[in-house]
């Protein structure tokens, strides 16, 4: 199911995050992450602490990689909070995730 168009943007963590990949796998995962204007609902959810994030999973040189982001329907707009490998993404996701669900007052 498609909610039409949203805006990604991509928090300061991420940007840190891209920018410790080689420049052909930023592009990759640039394009995988820009799959989510069309389709914010396209990730898969978390759970636990990082209820209601959503992942979605691609494959880079370095093997599978994960963006988290959170989607703020009311805003049509997906906040990409964390990008990497998924050993140990979980645990520094939530960290970041903490931050982000204080910035925009979410429970």
């Amino acid at each position: 199911m498609n909610e039409g168009r949203c805006t990604v943007r991509l928090h300061r963590g991420a940007e840190k995050d891209l920018s410790g990949l080689s420049p052909s796998d930023a592009q990759r995962a640039v394009n995988e992450i820009l799959r989510l204007e069309n389709d914010p609902l396209l990730g898969r959810p978390l759970k636990g602490a990082l209820k209601p994030a959503k992942r979605i999973t691609f494959g880079l040189s370095g093997g599978w990689y994960r963006a988290a982001y959170l989607h703020l329907s009311n805003e049509r707009v997906c906040i990409v909070f964390m990008i990497g490998p998924r050993g140990g993404f979980y645990e520094r996701a939530q960290s970041r995730f903490r931050a982000l669900k204080k910035q925009y007052g979410i429970r």
